[in-house]
């Protein structure tokens, strides 16, 4: 920072280094029964699916909520909300305080250690730990921290052109149970 606003680059400041963008952290998916028959772990139908984005810059999370009422019925979608973490975590503990926890299913799009992840193992009662191999590398969020950091550097004096590569399609509509997400469009009413 302190080189750029010393080789005389207008407009150089601390914040330029922060992102609004929000990268899929976690998706959850909640079935209406677990089985376990003949060595097969079979879910039943699924009722929710939250998709979790969470931007590190500042600190706050984005929850897409879809729920489904009967098999049959297509998922509709709970009004979207920027949240932070307690809110979060009170959200999710009290509209899923009565579902049994292998009902759950955590589905990790970024490194798994997060304040939230670490709650949600928690409040599932996993002992299990988290494998060392899970922790090496850069997460999402730090490769699209660095490469904005880069085109904040190299940007302003013309080095460097890039894009972003696409996010995948989050939530994922491929369940585990092997059902598709589908969604009616409509918006539930609070």
């Amino acid at each position: 920072m302190k080189y750029l606003q010393a080789a005389g680059l207008p407009r150089v400041h601390d914040n330029q280094y922060m992102t609004l963008s929000l990268h899929p952290h976690i998706q959850i998916e909640v079935y209406a029964s677990f089985d376990l028959t003949d060595d097969k772990a079979p879910f039943g139908p699924y009722t929710d699916v939250l998709a979790i984005s969470f931007n590190a810059h500042l600190d706050y999370y984005h929850l897409s909520h879809w729920h489904r009422a009967r098999p049959e019925q297509p998922a509709v979608e709970l009004p979207r909300q920027n949240i932070h973490y307690h809110a979060l975590r009170d959200y999710i503990s009290t509209r899923f305080k009565h579902t049994p926890k292998n009902n759950v299913l955590f589905s990790h799009r970024d490194i798994p250690l997060s304040p939230l992840i670490c709650w949600l193992m928690d409040w599932n009662d996993d002992r299990h730990g988290v494998p060392s191999s899970w922790l090496r590398g850069r997460s999402g969020t730090e490769t699209m921290g660095f490469a904005d950091e880069m085109m904040a550097i190299l940007g302003p004096i013309g080095v460097a052109t890039t894009r972003e590569p696409p996010e995948p399609t989050f939530p994922n509509p491929h369940l585990a149970n092997g059902e598709y997400l589908g969604r009616s469009g409509a918006i539930a009413e609070p």
